[in-house]
């Protein structure tokens, strides 16, 4: 608990988490391994599902390569239709593919970073016009996952809290942090 900065830690995070570090409850590293993963999820959001999967070994990355493939397919497809219907213009849709061979980022990244529509809006345009499945449903209908894998890793993509993240790693048990935070209430009261 020494060399990550904590304060990204809320009171009853920190006060659990010294109360698990100091009887020796939880590995050495443990809360400093959540405080960065916290710290990343609030500057960048929640990981990437196929991240999870594979951190999770449901997955390969051969698994999730095969999905991008077509999923850029589809993309593709879409960015080309926008462009027949108006949406973009020829230059546009010129800048956007050189803008991807040249960097080699997904389309939904190129039309924001170009400032061209925001990825809220490309995503619901695509959503509405297109049959792409996302991950979690090409992964189910291609049989490469369960639906309880797929469960587990959305729960798991989910974790904010110091107590579920200690759990999902197997620092401790849900019965060992309930105790604690049962004496913490206790003292406290």
């Amino acid at each position: 608990m020494a060399g990550e900065d904590l304060s990204i830690l809320d009171r009853d995070e920190a006060l659990l988490a010294s109360v698990l570090v100091k009887n020796k409850l939880v590995p050495e590293g443990a809360v400093d391994e959540f405080a960065r993963h916290k710290r990343t999820v609030l500057e960048s959001g929640k990981p990437y599902l196929g991240e999870v999967l594979i951190e999770l070994k449901y997955l390969t990355q051969a698994d999730i390569d095969q999905y991008m493939k077509e999923y850029e397919a589809d993309h593709n497809e879409f960015l080309d239709m926008l462009g027949k219907e108006g949406y973009l213009s020829p230059e546009q849709m010129k800048e956007i593919k050189a803008k991807r061979d040249e960097t080699g980022h997904d389309l939904i990244s190129l039309v924001s970073e170009l400032n061209i529509m925001t990825k809220e809006s490309y995503a619901r345009i695509f959503n509405k016009r297109s049959n792409s499945l996302r991950l979690g449903e090409w992964l189910l209908t291609n049989r490469k996952l369960t639906q309880e894998q797929l469960d587990a890793a959305l729960k798991v993509r989910n974790i904010t809290r110091l107590d579920e993240y200690l759990v999902h790693r197997q620092y401790c048990t849900q019965q060992t942090l309930n105790r604690v935070k049962e004496k913490i209430a206790a003292i406290s009261a």
